[in-house]
């Protein structure tokens, strides 16, 4: 029957959210991170019981969801916060009963029957067992990954996006590792070699969604990755049949990040590397060198409570990034005696003067060989009035050659820097704010930001003359704009903005 349907109106933006008009520039809309909950309240002989009043309450902030049952004795109660709820059925004539610990993870969808034995309703039944939950309305198979696996499994660098190889059909196909390219387990690090169910990585088949908004781009290729410490759970679906998420063939991470309860939670951690602690490497010790500096600091914390009780929550997350990696590298200096001009000879060579440059059909210079020639510098010496000393200056920046070479005049190759290093550092800070307006209204905002910087010279070289992953930086800011408000117990008026 028609008032047996919940109708609600979702509008999502991938842009901005701008006092009252609401701008929608991107193609690719929000997909829903929150559960729902749905079920039957029938009486002892299994007939529907209509007009029954359904509370879902939010056990970490009180947050009360409610709803009535339509003829045929359904209720749906969507976009319930990810968290453990207490489920209450009344209904007059009935005795109420009260369903507890009801789990609802990512995006999942919950049935629940229940059944209100005959009595009065201030008599209570609660049923503390768990429950068996049914989701019979959504075919997308995946994994929930809760906080337990991501906080208390072994993660190298702690990237949670990591663990997404433990989901059947995932698999990483990132080949490349350790100091001479990025490794993809760091929170540096951006990345789309992941393969969901055959489907290739990369080229917009996988999405990485944070709080119900994309944070990857065109070519799968995730730009966020929240420090584990601030995650309540993600999932990652592999068959992606549902419709909101539109064209994506191959799979689909939603994180959702914590938020405030009723009591004042955080923890402070550091996760650090250092070279004292460290074992040299097989290399190193067959050329007879010491330990490399690898030393690595992974730092933060979490804090998270009311404002106000069951009104007011905030929650707020901290990650820093300190690296610093062994990076040996070689390469071609320009050696002390040529910088002066005067070590030519020394390296079996002979320089011309430019300004000497006439035709040929001199002696020894025939035009057979070439249309034009020079005359070499007197002694094989360029004079000093003749060097530029912006020239000087910037050679000055090179260093000084410190192996032998090969080719010719015995140049390349020169330098090595078995001593070069790499250099990582990034900030990440993220602030989750949600408000219980009234019964019917619920708001939360979110920001998310990430800014990093990476130095890796290729050639060894320092600053200002070194190449390579230089004075590389990236910048990420997020921000989250979502209000609930329950327009009647059959419609519910979503309204959802984000800018990443």
């Amino acid at each position: 029957a028609a008032d047996s349907r919940i109708w609600y109106v979702a509008f999502t933006m991938m842009k901005s959210l701008v006092c009252l008009t609401i701008i929608i520039a991107w193609t690719s809309l929000a997909q829903e991170y929150r559960a729902t909950l749905s079920g039957t309240v029938n009486d002892p002989s299994g007939a529907p019981v209509p007009g029954a009043t359904v509370k879902a309450t939010n056990t970490a902030n009180h947050q009360v969801s409610e709803t009535k049952t339509a003829a045929a004795g359904l209720f749906t109660i969507p976009l319930l916060e990810p968290g453990v709820y207490t489920v209450e059925a009344v209904a007059p004539g009935f005795q109420t009963v009260r369903q507890e610990g009801v789990v609802l993870a990512v995006s999942q969808r919950v049935n629940i029957p229940l059944v209100l034995p005959l009595g009065q309703s201030s008599t209570e039944v609660t049923v503390r067992a768990n429950q068996e939950v049914l989701d019979t309305t959504s075919s997308d198979r995946g994994l929930v990954f809760d906080p337990t696996k991501t906080q208390e499994l072994p993660l190298n660098g702690r990237q949670s996006y990591m663990l997404l190889t433990l989901t059947p059909g995932v698999i990483f196909t990132q080949e490349q590792f350790g100091a001479s390219g990025f490794s993809g387990t760091r929170g540096w690090d951006v990345n789309n070699s992941y393969k969901f169910n055959g489907a290739r990585a990369g080229n917009g088949n996988n999405a990485f969604l944070l709080n119900g908004s994309i944070v990857s781009n065109e070519g799968s290729t995730w730009l966020f990755a929240p420090s584990v410490e601030a995650i309540a759970e993600f999932k990652a679906v592999t068959t992606v049949f549902d419709a909101q998420y539109g064209h994506e063939a191959g799979g689909v991470v939603n994180t959702i990040i914590k938020a405030g309860t009723n009591e004042w939670h955080g923890d402070v951690y550091d996760y650090f590397r250092n070279r004292v602690l460290d074992a040299n490497s097989f290399q190193n010790n067959f050329s007879g060198l010491g330990k490399g500096r690898h030393n690595q600091n992974q730092f933060g914390g979490i804090v998270g409570g009311p404002i106000r009780k069951d009104k007011d929550f905030i929650f707020a997350s901290y990650e820093g990034w300190q690296e610093v990696v062994p990076f040996p590298a070689s390469g071609t200096t320009v050696p002390a005696d040529l910088r002066n001009g005067t070590g030519f000879s020394n390296h079996g060579m002979t320089v011309y003067d430019p300004l000497t440059t006439h035709l040929c059909g001199g002696a020894g210079e025939p035009c057979s060989s070439s249309q034009y020639w020079r005359t070499p510098f007197p002694g094989n010496v360029i004079p000093a009035n003749r060097i530029s000393p912006i020239a000087t200056k910037i050679l000055g920046y090179l260093p000084p050659e410190n192996g032998a070479g090969s080719g010719a005049g015995g140049i390349t190759g020169n330098f090595v820097a078995s001593r070069n290093e790499g250099r990582y550092w990034y900030n990440q800070p993220i602030v989750r704010y949600d408000r219980v307006i009234g019964e019917n209204d619920r708001f939360n905002f979110m920001y998310s930001h990430f800014h990093g910087y990476e130095f890796r010279s290729t050639t060894g070289f320092a600053k200002p003359v070194a190449t390579g992953n230089v004075d590389n930086e990236r910048t990420f800011t997020g921000i989250n704009i979502s209000e609930t408000h329950v327009l009647s117990p059959t419609m519910v008026l979503d309204l959802r903005g984000n800018i990443a």
